[in-house]
């Protein structure tokens, strides 16, 4: 079966608590899918995933895709991952470092783990 004709059932969200990864868990969730969230609240909002807390279909860590032992183990059980974990530099004041880190390091971790 090609893979856009396969039907997830459980999806794991990184930044689940900004603004896309927030509104994919609400269409998600009402779809009836089982969702796994993790966010370390940098830019995300908990206002933003507070009203799906007490869904028995929802989990959520306080974590950071930064750390790869932590998104190795959480990432064992999920039929799909959708990864919207990123850091972007507002100002040239601002170090590119941390922008850089996240954004190749996370998302290395976050391939690493779904292999």
């Amino acid at each position: 079966m090609p893979l856009y004709k396969k039907k997830f059932k459980t999806i794991f969200i990184t930044r689940v608590a900004g603004m896309i990864g927030s509104h994919l868990l609400d269409v998600l969730i009402n779809k009836g899918y089982k969702v796994f969230g993790i966010d370390n609240f940098t830019y995300g909002s908990f206002e933003n995933i507070k009203h799906h807390l007490s869904n028995p279909n929802f989990q959520f860590v306080d974590g950071d895709v930064m750390e790869a032992a932590l998104v190795s183990k959480l990432t064992l059980e999920f039929d799909a991952i959708i990864h919207v974990a990123a850091v972007k530099k507002i100002s040239e004041k601002e170090s590119s470092m941390p922008t850089m880190l996240v954004n190749t390091k996370g998302t290395e971790n976050m391939l690493q783990a779904a292999m």
